[in-house]
């Protein structure tokens, strides 16, 4: 079906022709009245009504799709952020933190786009984008991203055993415990221990006749991590 931007131009092609039919009729009685000289002056002025005719320009108004972004980690401890995507082809895509625009780039022939060096702050940083085409309709939003930067190492205390205790007989089997950042991650000798909602975490330990390293280690969602060691001793 015709669009009515369609419609509008057949009817103004219409009325040309109409127009320019009953000129080219005039003209023949002028030529039949007035002589050659009239049809010259005819001509000049068919040409300058033709010349001066405008186009109907289409201007496209279609705002571009909202911008996808690719998976980020939801905490590292890097202090910039590379944000990857797909946008409309030839778009500028923006970067808006807090209301701003911090950061554009211009997607490839793919709509293919990458915007590396994103300063992050100390805790959350919160990001989404937008697309704006060469007609300049901008997009909606896309979704947001949360990344948590975080650098520095979790704590990390060892209640028990205590350093350099010594276990005989029957205590062949200790208790390793202590405390740590909530969902950080722990290991006792590269053997995964649960944490709880207050950081704290047990692990049951078999000890070999003599010393025994006790290595910790702790792991917070960024990836930093902090690591203790206890010797105990342990005769049969």
């Amino acid at each position: 079906m015709p669009s009515r931007l369609q419609r509008i131009e057949e009817k103004r092609s219409q009325r040309q022709a109409v127009f320019f039919i009953f000129l080219t009729l005039l003209l023949i009685v002028g030529v039949i009245f007035l002589g050659i000289p009239s049809l010259i002056k005819m001509a000049i002025f068919l040409s300058n009504l033709h010349s001066s005719g405008q186009t109907i320009e289409t201007k496209d108004s279609v705002p571009p799709a909202p911008p996808r972004l690719q998976p980020v980690a939801e905490a590292t401890t890097s202090a910039t952020l590379t944000l990857k995507g797909f946008a409309e082809a030839g778009a500028t895509v923006k970067v808006v933190s807090d209301g701003q625009d911090i950061k554009e780039v211009i997607t490839d022939k793919d709509g293919q786009f990458v915007i590396d060096s994103l300063k992050l702050r100390s805790g959350e940083n919160k990001f989404y984008t937008k697309a704006v085409d060469t007609s300049g309709n901008e997009s909606k939003p896309s979704a947001s991203v949360t990344v948590l930067y975080d650098n520095t190492p979790p704590e990390l205390t060892i209640t028990n055993p205590p350093p350099d205790a010594q276990f005989f007989d029957e205590d062949k089997e200790i208790v390793v415990a202590g405390k740590t950042e909530p969902e950080a991650r722990v290991s006792v000798n590269n053997l995964f221990v649960l944490v709880d909602s207050e950081g704290n975490f047990v692990k049951k330990f078999t000890l070999q006749e003599g010393e025994n390293e006790i290595n910790v280690v702790t792991t917070d969602k960024a990836g930093n991590t902090t690591g203790k060691t206890v010797t105990v001793k342990y005769t049969p």
